[in-house]
């Protein structure tokens, strides 16, 4: 598990300063149909940028740019590779 020591910030789009909470990303992440491995390296890149306030939109970006890379490397959940592109499953 990853240690949030120092907890990382973010900045709502209404400019609300809130704690970044971890287990909403992992969650988020989780029902877009990532892996472990993705998320623990999603949660790893924030950890990285403990004390720097980021947009949502920065941590969705950030989030779903690691989701659709390792979507391209394995193609067989289609779920995954749906929400990661923004387009629907086929079937």
């Amino acid at each position: 598990m990853i240690d949030f020591a120092k907890p990382a910030k973010l900045i709502k789009s209404n400019g609300q300063v809130e704690i970044f909470l971890p287990e909403k990303l992992r969650a988020s992440l989780e029902a877009a149909g990532a892996g472990s491995d993705v998320i623990d390296e999603a949660l790893q890149e924030f950890q990285n940028h403990a004390g720097d306030p980021l947009s949502t939109r920065q941590i969705h970006n950030i989030a779903f740019r690691r989701l659709r890379k390792s979507c391209s490397h394995h193609p067989q959940n289609p779920s995954a590779t749906s929400v990661a592109t923004g387009t629907k499953p086929s079937g």
